[in-house]
Formats: C-alpha cells, sequence, structure tokens
C-alpha cells in the first residue's frame, strides 16, 4: 500500500458482493501508487483491489523513474518531491449508483502524463465495464502571461491550456440536480503558481459507459495562480451554486466601474451549475480589500507573490440558519482570519461589512504583519456539531484549527496550537454569526498540534455525548515547539462539549507503531471504528472488546 493522502471512504447497504459478509459495508482507501482497496468493513477483508493506471494502459508515476527529459508539476512540489505522485485529492461515493469516482495522473511509460477520472462499479470492479475513464482537460479564453510573470496580467486574446502542470488536491464534489448528476474535480498549480486554478465537470452514463465533459472554469484565465485546493476540501454546495475558495493569485478590479475579473486569485466564489459556452458562470465573489493595495492603473499584486492564500482553509456549508436567518458558510485563510459568509449575498471587493461577512481573528493570531512575520494560518477544514444540552436547548459549535507558518519545518519559532471550539447563535438579534468574542472566549484543546493543523471529525449518537477526533503529527520535539522532524502520528479523542482528551492512542502498540502524517489527513469514523491514513497503510481503532490488532490502551 502507497502513502494514504485521500481520506478513507465508507459505504453501507450495498447487499450481497463475493467477498463480503451480509449486506456489504465497504471501507474504500486509494493510496498515491494509484491503487484502490476495498474492505469489509465487519471482517476487515480485503474485498478487491485495482490498480488505475494498468486499467487505463499505462503506469504510476515515480518522480525518480521518470525520463529526464519529462517535467511534472506535482513532482517538485513539496509533499510530493521525489515519491510517487498517484490519487491525492480524495474521491467521491455515488451511494445510489453504486459508483466510486477517483481521478488520478497516469503515465503512458513514453513522453505523456494525463489526469484521468475514474468511475468504479463498488460491487463488480472486476466485471464487464466495471471500471471506465476519461482524460481530464480543455481550455477557456484567455492569455497566459507566461511562465515568468508570476501574478501578473495578460491581454485576452487567446486561450488557457489545461496542463500536467497541476495537482488535484482538492476533494471531489458529486452534485445531483434536475435529474442529473455531475462529478466535479478541482485543480492547484503544483507549486510554481504560474498556472491557473480549474474546475471540471463530468457527467457518466453508467448504461453505456461513457464520460461526457459538461463544464469548465478557470479561476485566473487572464493571469496567474488562483489554485483550488483548500488543504484537501473540496468545493462545497448547497445543493443549486457551488462555492469555492481560491489561493494566491491574480485579481482584477476596476475601482471606476467597480467592476471585478475576470481573474480571482484570492477570492471565494459563488458559481452557477448551468455553463455558459461551456464555462461555469461566476455568480458572486469575495476578495477582501485589504488583501491587495490597489495601485491604477498597474493591476493589483498585493500580498499575491508572498503567498498568503484566502483559499488554505476548507469550507463548510451549515445545515442551520444563523444571524437574522442567513444561510451561512466559513473559510479561512493563511493569516488567521475566519470568514462567515452569507451565501446569499457574498460582499464583492470591499471591506468586511456586518450584511455580508463577518471576519474573526483567530485567539492570538496576527494577520496585521505581511509574510513571512504571520504567526498563524489555516491549512486545514473545519467540523460542525449541533446537539440538544441537559437544560434541552439546542448548541451549535464549530471546531476549527489553526497552525504555524509551515514556511519551515525545522525553524524552532513555530509554535503548535490548539484545535478551537466556537459558539454559533441562530438568534435575530445578535450581532453575529457567533455569540462569545472569538478573540477572548475560543474553547481550545489541551493538545498542541504542529503543521500542519488537523482537520477535526465529529461523531455522536443519541445514547453517548459527541466525540471530536483529530490526528495529531508528532515530532521529536513535541509538544514543545515544531522543530523536530516527523516520527508517528497520534489519534486523539475529546469530548465535543468540554474539550477534555477523552482517549490518546500510544505513540507505539506493541504489534506496530503508526506511520509518519502525510498532508491534510482526516479520520473517517464509520459503523464505531476510526480510519486514520498514514504514509504506509490505514490503522484502524475500535472499542477494546473488538480486538482488531495491536495493544489496547484506553486512557
Amino acid at each position: 500500500m502507497g502513502r494514504i493522502f485521500a481520506q478513507p471512504l465508507a459505504v453501507s447497504n450495498l447487499g450481497s458482493i463475493s467477498g463480503c459478509s451480509g449486506n456489504c459495508s465497504l471501507v474504500l482507501i486509494a493510496d498515491d501508487l494509484d491503487n484502490v482497496w476495498a474492505y469489509d468493513a465487519t471482517s476487515d477483508a480485503l474485498v478487491w483491489s485495482l490498480n488505475l493506471a494498468t486499467k487505463a494502459n499505462g503506469y504510476s508515476i515515480s518522480c525518480s523513474n521518470l525520463p529526464l527529459n519529462m517535467d511534472f508539476g506535482p513532482c517538485d512540489a513539496p509533499n510530493y518531491a521525489g515519491n510517487t505522485i498517484g490519487v491525492i485529492g480524495t474521491p467521491v461515493i455515488d451511494s445510489t449508483a453504486k459508483i466510486l469516482y477517483v481521478a488520478a495522473p497516469v503515465w503512458d511509460g513514453v513522453s505523456t502524463i494525463s489526469y484521468y477520472l475514474f468511475a468504479i462499479n463498488i460491487t463488480n470492479p472486476g466485471g464487464g465495464n466495471g471500471v471506465s475513464w476519461t482524460t481530464i482537460g480543455g481550455s477557456v479564453t484567455g492569455n497566459d502571461p507566461g511562465k515568468n510573470s508570476k501574478c501578473s496580467d495578460g491581454s485576452n486574446n487567446g486561450s488557457v491550456n489545461f496542463d500536467i502542470d497541476h495537482i488535484q488536491r482538492s476533494a471531489l464534489l458529486l452534485l445531483s440536480s434536475s435529474g442529473t448528476t455531475t462529478v466535479y474535480i478541482a485543480f492547484a498549480p503544483a507549486g510554481s503558481e504560474w498556472e491557473n486554478g480549474w474546475l471540471f465537470g463530468y457527467n457518466f452514463d453508467s448504461t453505456h459507459f461513457q464520460f461526457t465533459q459538461t463544464a469548465k472554469f478557470v479561476t485566473t484565465p487572464n493571469g496567474t495562480g488562483g489554485g483550488i485546493w483548500g488543504s484537501g476540501s473540496g468545493p462545497a454546495s448547497d445543493g443549486t451554486d457551488i462555492y469555492l475558495t481560491t489561493g494566491n493569485g491574480t485579481f482584477d478590479f476596476n475601482t471606476q466601474t467597480q467592476m471585478a475579473g475576470p481573474d480571482y486569485g484570492d477570492s471565494i466564489l459563488r458559481l452557477g451549475t448551468t455553463p455558459v459556452n461551456g464555462v461555469l458562470p461566476i455568480k458572486d465573489f469575495f476578495t477582501p480589500s485589504d488583501v491587495y493595495g490597489y495601485n491604477e492603473p498597474v493591476p493589483p499584486q498585493g500580498l499575491c507573490p508572498n503567498d498568503v492564500d484566502l483559499g488554505s482553509g476548507g469550507i463548510l456549508i451549515f445545515p442551520d440558519k444563523f444571524y437574522n436567518s442567513m444561510n451561512l458558510m466559513v473559510s479561512a485563510d493563511k493569516q488567521s482570519n475566519l470568514y462567515f459568509e452569507n451565501l446569499a449575498h457574498l460582499g464583492g471587493f470591499i471591506s468586511p461589512v456586518a450584511d455580508n461577512v463577518e471576519v474573526y481573528l483567530t485567539p492570538n493570531g496576527e494577520n496585521n504583519q505581511v509574510y513571512p512575520q504571520r504567526d498563524q494560518g489555516y491549512w486545514s477544514s473545519p467540523a460542525y456539531w449541533k446537539y440538544v444540552d441537559s437544560q434541552q436547548q439546542t448548541q451549535y459549535l464549530l471546531y476549527y484549527s489553526v497552525s504555524t507558518d509551515g514556511g519551515n519545518p525545522l525553524d524552532y519559532r513555530e509554535q503548535p496550537y490548539p484545535i478551537y471550539q466556537y459558539s454559533l447563535t441562530t438568534s435575530v438579534n445578535s450581532q453575529g454569526p457567533i455569540t462569545d468574542s472569538v478573540n477572548e472566549s475560543a474553547n481550545p484543546t489541551s493538545t498542541l498540534f504542529c503543521i500542519h493543523s488537523p482537520t477535526p471529525s465529529g461523531s455522536s449518537s443519541q445514547n453517548m455525548a459527541g466525540i471530536l477526533w483529530a490526528i495529531e503529527s508528532q515530532n521529536t520535539d513535541s509538544p514543545n515547539d515544531c522543530g523536530g522532524q516527523k516520527k508517528s502520528i497520534i489519534l486523539h479523542a475529546y469530548d465535543a462539549v468540554s474539550m477534555s482528551q477523552l482517549y490518546a492512542s500510544p505513540a507505539q502498540f506493541a504489534h506496530f507503531e503508526l506511520g509518519v502524517q502525510t498532508a491534510f489527513p482526516v479520520p473517517t469514523i464509520f459503523n464505531g471504528r476510526v480510519y486514520v491514513g498514514t504514509s504506509t497503510e490505514v490503522d484502524v481503532f475500535g472499542m477494546c472488546n473488538e480486538g482488531i490488532g495491536g495493544a489496547c490502551s484506553p486512557q
């Protein structure tokens, strides 16, 4: 098994499948060798496995073994350099059609690397048409300023083509509308920031086993950057539109006409799902004015060259209404800001105002310093939990983890930070979506985490309190600072209300040591177990009486 960057997925009620017990439930794992593994969630037996590169008549990519004349951008990215590059972004399951969609790069063994989208029949992948695939790609009207023009703006007189110098880091989005199901795949520049952010939409005909590209979108068609990555989080949807954040890149705004575009680096975007000439339309956006120092007639660069992404934190759309019955989303950036957005009106290119967006600074955060002096930032996605307390009052809690700068993992000035818990309110008289002052009253974990800050997961039932799960990347200096080398990982469990620790896995079990953390891991909770992907394996945690393996060491 290769390194596990994608979050393990699980699906239940699949009926009878050969090699799986009863009404089959599967845990699906994809690795950076282009392998997909399906395990019986009850017995842990391997039900099936396949290699996507082989299916596409190609080879998995090893950066060290590519021909010297081949330049594949992800091989130069910090988290992947010199290793294998396969499935990085989290796949998505269509539980109705029983299809798993996976994106992966494949090398033809000679001179070409292509990104492919695969559709896998999870009940019978080895049968006829059990696996289908198509090449991901396309072009839009625009102009590439060139590979030596980071953050620059070009003229609108040509086309911009998708190429392999992108990384597919975001989770895939599955969206059903008007009887049609579309899978969306997002891309970001692999590290150079000379490329663009892309989003592609595909429909799959399970009768004829064919893909059709239905939509495409580029964040900076006349510029550079604007990657869609969100620390592994995918684009979000309210069932009608698509919401995404972009990384550092070109941003256009005309102060006379008050019009923006077509380049939207460092922005929050709302896209319609009905393409116009094949391209998804921008219906609304928000770009914080303090990100850019505007100086006519030169296009604004602001903090773009300094890699201060607005889109480093994943998006969460709240299922409940807040703040005068508004539908809200939350995201975060590399300057330790939390952005609470009104979905109906994102705000445009403005300073934050109460009716559109509220910005809260993480406790002890410093967002008034220009990179590289900043202290905190977000490289994670949030978790949300709604519950009824002992006084029969409904409570709404948000969990988000801030991180140290992350520019240099050996810098002893990089401090570890906790996961913060925030209380939200639905009161129409509220002054904002958060009841308490974030700077004073956020409730933290006792554990301090180093880069990258964890994306927590929650679990609860009617018979037990909520539990917050998080993965810690342990280093040789933990918990004093983040200056040591990566050592292993620890799974933590916290009371979701008090934030007190309930459990921490031993750094070393009797039979195995947990692998080293890969970038942006997320624990998966399914049927009373917790699945954790590492650099070497997926570790499974369950109740002590299950005897899953290793030492049972409750805390």
